[in-house]
């Protein structure tokens, strides 16, 4: 269960036997049988989260695919897409360098993209926060710029389309660990010994690109530049 979105390393197969106790007395074995366990239980009390683990423990390292669903109605994705994503679209205004180049060319109208990714967080106790922690969130947009004709450098933006998709890195680091109410603890170090013996393998997860339609995110913005 990652908490974190950089990609990190699991080291290579190692000789860290199935009978060999680790520093919580317990061997692979044991491990992993805890772990279907906590698959089994876990369907019920956290199910993004089961089925994360479920694929770690296939061992197959292939990415996993995921609907859109645990995501786009989520309130803090959708407060960072507002905060960050947003602000740094709009923010492509800069009021010190004027409009960008592609709008300066064509005052009367424009469109264009954009693209942005960056880091966020689930809040604590969320279901992302149990199945994920943290993940990259992407976002590519469209929008329209027309010039207010009753204001000088007053512009109106409008977006014609955003779009939105999570992937993560589903890894594990030493130091840390994660407990789910109801469901089990795993310390990361010993999930990184099961890595070792060849027993499961780290992931890349993708979620669907979904349509953002909440008007905190996508509204229309007034902008003045210099």
């Amino acid at each position: 269960m990652s908490r974190g979105s950089s990609t990190g390393t699991a080291g290579s197969k190692s000789s860290t036997g199935s009978s060999s106790p680790g520093m919580s007395g317990k061997t692979v074995d044991e491990l992993v049988a805890e772990y279907k366990k906590m698959v089994s239980t876990g369907k019920v009390v956290a199910p993004f989260a089961a089925e994360n683990l479920e694929h770690w423990l296939g061992n197959t390292g292939l990415p996993r695919k995921v609907t859109a669903q645990p995501f786009q109605n989520e309130s803090s994705v959708l407060s960072h897409l507002q905060r960050k994503h947003r602000a740094l679209f709009l923010g492509q205004y800069d009021p010190n360098k004027g409009l960008p180049p592609r709008i300066r060319k064509n005052r009367a109208a424009a469109t264009y993209k954009m693209e942005w990714e960056d880091s966020m967080y689930a809040s604590m106790l969320t279901t992302l926060y149990f199945a994920l922690g943290g993940f990259t969130l992407r976002s590519r947009v469209e929008v329209e710029v027309t010039p207010d004709a009753a204001a000088p450098n007053t512009y109106g933006v409008k977006f014609l389309s955003w779009e939105s998709q999570v992937f993560d890195d589903y890894n594990w680091d030493h130091g840390k660990s994660v407990v789910v109410p109801g469901w089990g603890r795993i310390d990361d170090k010993e999930a990184l010994r099961v890595e070792r013996a060849g027993r499961a393998k780290s992931f890349v997860i993708e979620s669907a690109w979904w349509t953002v339609t909440q008007p905190a995110v996508v509204g229309p913005a007034t902008i003045r530049v210099a």
